[in-house]
């Protein structure tokens, strides 16, 4: 039962040491699953053939009616562990797991916790020693929960003066159809790296149930908050609005252009907002929200403005450092009596997923997408409306493969899987510029049905087209499978040099010949996609182990 446990906990740090995959663990605890029913059943038979052999069949009802250690009765219906665990078995069978995924969770959920309060039951009655492993085993299982209890109280709840709340994610439906992109903004650091996946918490489609997604995009913006103090003939007035680091960056460059004159008697600190203490007896806020909306003003009143700083900065000290604070010039006021403070909020980072609509829950989260889509004002498309649901991120998990050290890469996507490969890209794009990889050529294979699902990830795919030195090191085919009367891609290929747009099923020999012949260094190949897919890449390469130095990696969510 421990290797069981292990294999199926979430936060395993077995598998973090060892850097193995979910997919891996996942088939472990589907095969060591099956053995333990073998060994129960083998043990129920042995005892039950010796029990026959000394008292006869009527000794066994005997002794299944009188002994607690036999019955293992957990309910009026005198249910078994034994029974509970052949039913996980039965309904763990492919055609019925993948028939209705939802119910076979929710069933094997329920019917584990009958097991185990059987068995340790069974254990319970004649103090077994065999007792200790079953504790540990329910040690192991309890610690994998109340981890990912913390792991989503960490990313998804956050403490506001009014009290908690939760991020709420947008679905937006996919062009082409097929897919939703599901956004979720966390106000804490999120630990992203490529290659990594989430578990998604969507209570209004799924309930308590959890689903797991690869990252496809992450971006991380820290808002600051640009505080303006001007000194009027009856009190001070405070302006507070939020902006982005890149629009506070552009406001300092302008300024520090500008000339300024210097007033000797100002505070030698003026960026310390403990010298507004003096003959200021109330400050009036106005807190400016924009957002695409509009822009809404709010008022408060603080005794001071260090209080007001501290009040809306708690997670970081006031502003001392010169860098960090912007002076505006006027022409009417002393400069001491008119500054714009900016000072830095937490960072927010989106993450973003791609996901393609199957059966249960992904149906009904796209089912629901398109709902709230057709409520749009046809006289005012711009406001289209999107899904907000709320949406907990428990992560991140995986992200065991770096491919840093590998002169030439070589990532292969069929449809979603898309969402594995975009991260990695950037990523060893950038290390590229920074000199931090060893990358020097990179290839993106993407295969997808129709040429519409391009626009899945189009303005990602525009951001790493941007990325310095990107016609030096990248290369991306696309191959469509099921071509509409264009084939171009929706205007992709040929983009920026880089991007080729092809018509029918790709020969991954030819593909994996090319790369190896023009290969740097170590070459790496990674599949994420279909069962047809990640076997043709696999046979492929396995072709030309030989030839060079390949590691190859696979990434997928089987059930």
């Amino acid at each position: 039962m421990i290797p069981l446990f292990v294999c199926m906990a979430r936060n395993n740090f077995v598998g973090h040491a060892v850097e193995v995959g979910f997919d891996i663990w996942n088939l472990f605890h589907r095969w060591i699953g099956r053995v333990v029913v073998l060994e129960s059943v083998a043990h129920m038979l042995a005892w039950t053939v010796n029990k026959v052999d000394q008292a006869g069949w009527k000794g066994l009802d005997k002794a299944l009616r009188i002994s607690p250690f036999y019955q293992v009765g957990l309910m009026p219906n005198n249910m078994q562990a034994e029974i509970a665990l052949i039913l996980i078995a039965i309904l763990s069978a492919s055609p019925l797991r993948h028939a209705n995924y939802e119910f076979f969770l929710s069933m094997h959920q329920l019917l584990v916790v009958f097991f185990v309060a059987g068995v340790w039951w069974h254990l319970h009655i004649d103090i077994l020693p065999q007792m200790v492993y079953c504790n540990i085993a329910i040690a192991i299982w309890v610690a994998d929960r109340v981890f990912r209890i913390l792991r989503i109280l960490r990313n998804n709840i956050r403490w506001r003066r009014k009290g908690l709340s939760c991020n709420i994610a947008e679905v937006t439906p996919l062009k082409g159809g097929d897919a939703v992109r599901f956004s979720v903004e966390l106000y804490t650091s999120f630990g992203y790296k490529p290659g990594t996946h989430a578990y998604l918490y969507v209570p209004r489609i799924g309930w308590w149930q959890s689903h797991p997604f690869s990252i496809a995009w992450s971006s991380t913006e820290e808002s600051t908050q640009m505080i303006e103090v001007t000194q009027i003939p009856d009190r001070w007035e405070t302006r507070n609005s939020t902006l982005t680091i890149a629009t506070v960056d552009a406001i300092s460059r302008s300024q520090n252009r500008a000339t300024t004159s210097v007033d000797h008697n100002a505070p030698k600190n003026p960026y310390d907002p403990s010298i507004y203490h003096s003959g200021i007896n109330s400050v009036q806020v106005s807190v400016a929200a924009v957002s695409p909306g509009g822009t809404s003003m709010q008022q408060k009143m603080y005794n001071n403005l260090e209080n007001y700083l501290r009040d809306n900065n708690p997670h970081g000290s006031l502003p001392t450092n010169p860098r960090n604070t912007i002076v505006r010039n006027s022409s009417v006021l002393p400069m001491r009596h008119r500054e714009l403070v900016a000072t830095s909020t937490p960072k927010k980072t989106t993450m973003h997923f791609i996901i393609s609509k199957h059966n249960g829950f992904t149906k009904a989260l796209y089912d629901a997408a398109q709902s709230a889509t057709a409520t749009t004002d046809p006289e005012k498309p711009e406001n289209g409306c999107v899904l907000k649901v709320l949406g907990l991120v428990e992560g991140p998990y995986g992200g065991h493969h770096s491919f840093d050290s590998f002169g030439t890469v070589v990532l292969v996507a069929g449809g979603v899987g898309i969402t594995h490969c975009l991260g990695y890209v950037r990523h060893l794009l950038h290390g590229y510029s920074e000199g931090t990889a060893a990358t020097q050529k990179l290839k993106l294979v993407w295969v997808i049905r129709k040429s519409e699902y391009i626009d899945w990830v189009s303005d990602w795919l525009e951001e790493i087209l941007r990325m310095p030195f990107c016609r030096q090191v990248l290369k991306i085919d696309i191959y469509i499978t099921r071509p509409s009367d264009t084939t171009s891609g929706n205007g992709w290929a040929g983009r920026g040099g880089i991007v080729s747009v092809h018509v029918g099923r790709p020969e991954f020999e030819t593909v994996i010949e090319k790369v190896v012949r023009h290969r740097v260094g170590a070459m790496a190949v990674t599949v994420c996609g279909g069962g047809a897919v990640s076997d043709s890449v696999r046979a492929a390469t396995l072709k030309f182990i030989e030839q060079a130095t390949i590691d190859f990696s696979e990434e997928s969510f089987t059930w």
